[in-house]
């Protein structure tokens, strides 16, 4: 999803600063990215109060999760895991980041 330090991609900056994540999901597509598995995204903003769930479905070839989400009332901060390993009963907590584009 990104390398700690480096430049985030166009979709990385677009979901970080509008929470759009079409560009980004473009950039995962599991057809045209042979290192991803599965890419899935939010309609649009989750309202206070609300949840979003997606199911991501099991493959017996991808043992590892990313997961990225917009921070919002920043600029482009973003809330994500990177490349987490997965194993039967993990709990995972997510950091923040800055996209840095300002």
């Amino acid at each position: 999803l990104f390398m700690l330090g480096g430049v985030a991609s166009a979709g990385l900056k677009r979901m970080a600063e509008d929470g759009m994540s079409d560009v980004l999901l473009t950039e995962l597509d599991p057809a045209t990215n042979e290192m991803v598995c599965s890419a899935e995204g939010g309609e649009a903003f989750t309202p206070p109060g609300m949840t979003l769930e997606i199911t991501i479905p099991p493959d017996r070839y991808c043992d590892c999760i990313s997961i990225a989400s917009m921070a919002v009332g920043t600029n482009d901060a973003f809330v994500a895991i990177n490349s987490q390993e997965l194993s039967d009963g993990d709990v995972i907590y997510g950091s923040g980041y800055d996209a840095g584009t300002e």
